[in-house]
């Protein structure tokens, strides 16, 4: 029986791009998650999960593996978020966003740089130190390395409701757009174009939203 969760399991061949049943759901649960948070909407959350669970499966076939490790974190912060948000909907009837201090932002944004070195300098030689798990060398390390830590900090903020999150995924959204071309999963990369975007309206809405009265 052909294994429907292989990146070789092709749903449809398109020009010279065989695409596969697997990357095509990811990208559609993904497309969910990020208009219904554009929205505040607590359904991103478990579409979130399931794309999650997807994207897994398929960037540990590509050896992009800090981006595999993500996705157990965006599952596990998902389903923390899921549970918070939800209590906040019942307690308030809606959702409340805002910004962080400016130190606060500054230090995120410091721990960004510094986290994102760190794991560069372990993830390049991944394959030596646990080799059974993982018997090829990372592909392109210091860029995954940096969209990883960039995505594990702007997936927290935007659990916690903080507008600045919106452009950590704008920057995430760019580099992987060129990281997933070159990986050859391409509508990954034209998905996360499109997402650097949507990041940007993202971003827009929030601020209009941090703006209304809370009783709207």
């Amino acid at each position: 029986m052909a294994n429907l969760f292989s990146v070789e399991y092709v749903l449809i061949q398109i020009f010279d791009y065989p695409l596969s049943l697997i990357e095509v759901s990811g990208t559609v649960f993904y497309i969910l998650s990020v208009l219904f948070i554009s929205q505040k909407n607590i359904l991103t959350w478990p579409t979130g999960i399931l794309s999650g669970v997807l994207y897994l499966l398929i960037f540990y076939q590509i050896q992009l593996y800090a981006d595999a490790f993500l996705q157990i974190y965006f599952i596990s912060i998902s389903l923390i978020a899921w549970k918070n948000w939800k209590q906040e909907e019942m307690n308030f009837n809606t959702i409340h966003v805002s910004f962080s201090g400016s130190r606060t932002i500054l230090f995120w944004a410091f721990l960004s740089l510094f986290s994102s070195l760190g794991f560069y300098l372990f993830l390049k030689d991944i394959h030596i130190y646990f080799p059974v798990i993982f018997p090829k060398e990372a592909s392109y390390p210091l860029a995954d390395s940096f969209t990883t830590i960039m995505s594990i900090i702007g997936m927290y903020l935007m659990s916690k409701k903080k507008t600045e999150s919106w452009m950590y995924w704008a920057i995430v959204d760019a580099i992987s757009t060129y990281l997933y071309w070159m990986k050859n999963v391409k509508l990954l990369s034209i998905e996360f174009c499109v997402f650097f975007f949507f990041a940007i309206y993202g971003f827009r809405k929030w601020i209009l939203f941090e703006k209304k009265p809370i009783s709207e």
